[in-house]
């Protein structure tokens, strides 16, 4: 909807379906005035900001809209050299190239397999009700450089995990009136006890879980960074050297039936007519998993609710 008169080729209803941190940046960018480029005047891009001006407090998720809360995951990957069985071989020079074609010739190969062979979720503690971490198992090693990866050219196993649900709050701020300016992004992982916790006890685990007599065989040994496994400080420190995010970030736009609450249980925002949010941005809390399939679910649930 735009200026009180409907749009040809949209609903009635205007459904935002964007990104995590451009949910916010509609809200908040958008709020001083201006149309993003590629939305002329009298379209519903133009006339979003229009209608956000009236939204003031954001609750718990954004105290407002130019300072908008999210929460996201760290990770660490632990490599392993292994006697047999990876991929090292596949990904390397002249390997690789046969592997490319034969990918694009006859759709099979290596380059067929997922980013993980195994994925498991589990409990880093036994007195758990239920699994707090994520795992994830690529049959090779690799080495980042500034713009490439480098597969490493021996057996290896890498193990990416994380703590599933954490509990510190990270934040999204425009610095700029130009609705096309970069935000300021600080995740502010790890700042409670409880991630830091949780983490050390996701990172033991997977190191207990490659001693296990299972994969004897295998021979495992640890081949990444230097990281003493009965150290917390030594852990944290790898966390804060060598970690990254997985980027499965949520709540900058927190759906509740509380006031405070961003969008309503029928993903409508608050405060405004016609409008409804349906990303991962609307999640209340980061889903113990990959959001993909959570998002797909939750779109569908919302074209009911938008048809009903």
């Amino acid at each position: 909807m735009a200026g009180g008169e409907l749009v040809p080729g949209f609903h009635p209803e205007t459904e935002l379906e964007r990104r995590v941190f451009e949910d916010p940046e509609l809200r908040a960018g958008l709020a001083w005035g201006k149309p993003r480029k590629g939305h002329p005047e009298g379209t519903v891009g133009a006339h979003v900001g229009d209608l956000l001006r009236s939204i003031d407090e954001w609750g718990e998720t954004g105290r407002r809209r130019s300072d908008l809360r999210f929460i996201a995951l760290v990770h660490d990957s632990m490599k392993y050299r292994v006697r047999a069985g990876s991929f090292a071989a596949d990904f390397r020079g002249l390997a690789l190239a046969i592997n490319v074609l034969r990918y694009q010739l006859f759709k099979t190969g290596p380059l067929t397999h997922g980013a993980h062979e195994v994925v498991a979720f589990v409990k880093t503690r036994p007195e758990l009700g239920r699994p707090n971490a994520q795992l994830g198992f690529t049959l090779l090693g690799a080495e980042p450089e500034l713009d490439n990866i480098v597969v490493d050219p021996f057996d290896a196993v890498t193990i990416h995990q994380y703590y599933a649900r954490p509990s510190s709050q990270g934040y999204c701020q425009i610095q700029s009136p130009d609705p096309d300016a970069a935000m300021l992004i600080d995740a502010n992982f790890l700042d409670t006890e409880e991630d830091r916790r949780n983490s050390i006890d996701t990172i033991r685990f997977a190191d207990r879980l490659m001693g296990q007599a299972a994969l004897a065989g295998l021979a495992p040994r640890y081949a990444g960074p230097p990281v003493d496994f009965e150290s917390e400080d030594s852990i944290l420190g790898g966390l804060n050297e060598f970690g990254g995010t997985a980027f499965h970030v949520c709540g900058t736009c927190r759906m509740g039936s509380d006031p405070g609450s961003v969008v309503d249980p029928q993903l409508r925002v608050r405060g405004v007519e016609g409008l409804r949010v349906m990303d991962t941005s609307v999640m209340p809390l980061t889903p113990t998993g990959n959001t993909n399939g959570p998002a797909m679910a939750m779109a569908w649930r919302a074209a009911e609710l938008i048809l009903a």
